[in-house]
Parts: structure tokens; C-alpha cells; sequence
């Protein structure tokens, strides 16, 4: 989801309770994949990255999780797109 929430928010979205959602949203911070701050007695966090599941089919299933930078996001799409121009898979 995009923008910042509390704690409080995504408890109530994800149907869990405050104790388990502040554990997990540590553990995000310290590896940088979301950024919080404080206002008044509420914690807010937002994604710093852009997360990314790719899944192959059977029967070579494989999981590949990545994370971009949000401020790297527009130069790696560009890049992507130049790649896909050069090997004749763009538009035009």
C-alpha cells in the first residue's frame, strides 16, 4: 500500500495484534526496507523500497525477492525498458 501508516492502521488490516506488527516492523527497519517517524505517541512507517516476488512455473519453482530502491526505481525501468529496445523486445 502506498503512503505512511501507524501501527494501529496495520494492525487492524492485517488482522494482527500490536505486539507481533511492531516485532515484524523492526525487523524491517533494521534491514532498511521501511523508515518510520514519530508524531506525538504514533509511529508511522512507509516503504523505502519497491518489494518484488517473482515465481517461476513447475516444475523448476523457484522464489526471487528483491527490493529497489524507490529513488533508483525510474532509472532501473529505463534501463529495463533500453535492454528490451536493444534485443528488439520494445514497442518500436
Amino acid at each position: 500500500s502506498k503512503g505512511e501508516k501507524c501501527v494501529s492502521e496495520m494492525m487492524e488490516e492485517m488482522k494482527m495484534d500490536g505486539k507481533t506488527a511492531k516485532y515484524h516492523l523492526d525487523i524491517l527497519e533494521k534491514c532498511d526496507l521501511v523508515e518510520s517517524r514519530v508524531v506525538g505517541k504514533k509511529k508511522y512507517y512507509r516503504l523505502k523500497k519497491e518489494i518484488r516476488l517473482e515465481i517461476s512455473p513447475p516444475p523448476y519453482r523457484r522464489f526471487v525477492l528483491s527490493a529497489v530502491d524507490k529513488a533508483m526505481q525510474g532509472i532501473a525501468g529505463d534501463k529495463h525498458s533500453m535492454a528490451q529496445q536493444q534485443n528488439g523486445e520494445g514497442d518500436g
